[in-house]
């Protein structure tokens, strides 16, 4: 029935109901908590409660699954969009993914976080690895029971073994866990989770309502050299996240997850292309369409903040700061190069892409090269 105009002073009781898709969820703030322990359906959550109100046998307060959960509703902001999946049959991470991603309630999610025993599951956790390694448009974020590992050259070593730059290994230290203190949660929750790319920088993320670990300089020291994530020392009474590493100890998430914007966005856009011109044609003006996709999606992140741009605006100009000395140096924030078409190209149907873009600190940049397809196919190099 239409609603007149007039009619709109009689209504009441209406019940307005709005259901997320999964296109709400493709967003590089979105997180995923998996375990190994429990059948659990991909469920969205909007709070703790939420996990317990699914009414699973032995998922209680008490469960190290849901105190993990609830780490990450601890911190002053709370995540936007927060999905919770579990497999109890799956041997590896590989069946689970798969099982998950033929799941017909399954959502997109970029950052996948377990807390899933650190020495018991050591040939599961071993799996995420090698499947991380295979999919570059997912972080990991592994939560590392100290105490259970047992000293800071068995963590080290966990690090060194593992080099993989979209997964960060997290020390969890003894006291902050008999409190139910989660630090990957925490960490996850509170700022990856609700901040916007270019509003944050991980190794700096401020933690509250935790409490000082027992770790040694030693400890600290080896921590600090591997790159791995841990809690600081209280500096003016506040703790804050060390390192923000993933464990190739080079990587910084915050990078990883803009490389992850990036990658996602330009696969999308040329998606959208394809299906609106169906075909890029193999000369300069395909060229130019490479050229252009890309170039707005640059954009899109510049004014969101992510890059940084010079007076004129540009993501690809040029800055000039002083050294330590005084004097003037000229710096680039990037480029972007489409190649021409040779024989080669021309036989295989592909532009060639070279893209670099300052992140907005001026201090790291992210890369990213590869081939765009004549059919809108998008090949990245790594």
């Amino acid at each position: 029935m239409a609603i007149e105009r007039n009619d709109l002073n009689t209504l009441n009781n209406v019940q307005l109901k709005s259901e997320n898709n999964r296109a709400f969820y493709a967003d590089v703030r979105s997180i995923m908590f998996f375990t190994k322990d429990f059948a659990i359906s991909p469920t969205y959550i909007t709070e703790p409660q939420d996990l317990l109100e699914l009414n699973i046998s032995g998922l209680d307060e008490n469960h190290i699954f849901y105190k993990l959960v609830a780490s990450a509703y601890s911190q002053s902001y709370t995540p936007l969009n927060v999905v919770v999946y579990g497999n109890n049959t799956a041997t590896t991470f590989t069946e689970l993914m798969k099982t998950y991603v033929d799941h017909e309630d399954a959502f997109e999610v970029t950052n996948w976080v377990t807390n899933m025993d650190i020495v018991s599951e050591k040939t599961y956790i071993e799996s995420i690895i090698s499947y991380a390694k295979t999919d570059k448009d997912k972080q990991f974020f592994i939560a590392v029971n100290y105490e259970k590992l047992g000293s800071a050259a068995e963590a080290v070593k966990l690090q060194t073994e593992n080099n993989v730059n979209n997964v960060a290994f997290v020390i969890e230290g003894a006291k902050n866990l008999a409190k139910g203190n989660w630090l990957t949660g925490a960490l996850v929750g509170g700022t990856i989770g609700y901040k916007d790319l270019g509003s944050y920088i991980v190794h700096s993320t401020q933690i509250n309502g935790f409490v000082q670990e027992n770790f040694i300089k030693t400890e600290q020291k080896a921590f600090w050299d591997a790159g791995l994530n841990y809690l600081s020392k209280p500096t003016q009474g506040y703790y804050h996240i060390v390192n923000g590493l993933n464990s190739d100890n080079k990587t910084f998430i915050e990078l990883k997850l803009v490389e992850i914007w990036l990658r996602d966005g330009l696969k999308k856009d040329l998606t959208v292309f394809q299906v609106r011109k169906d075909k890029i044609p193999g000369n300069d003006t395909g060229k130019m369409m490479v050229y252009s996709i890309i170039k707005e999606r640059c954009r899109q992140g510049a004014n969101a903040g992510m890059f940084m741009v010079d007076s004129s605006g540009s993501y690809f100009g040029t800055i000039t700061q002083k050294d330590k000395n005084g004097n003037e140096l000229e710096i680039s924030l990037g480029h972007l190069t489409v190649s021409d078409f040779t024989q080669e190209s021309l036989r295989e149907g592909k532009f060639d892409f070279d893209l670099r873009v300052t992140y907005l600190n001026g201090a790291r940049k992210v890369d990213l090269t590869g081939a765009v397809t004549t059919d809108g196919e998008i090949i990245f190099n790594k």
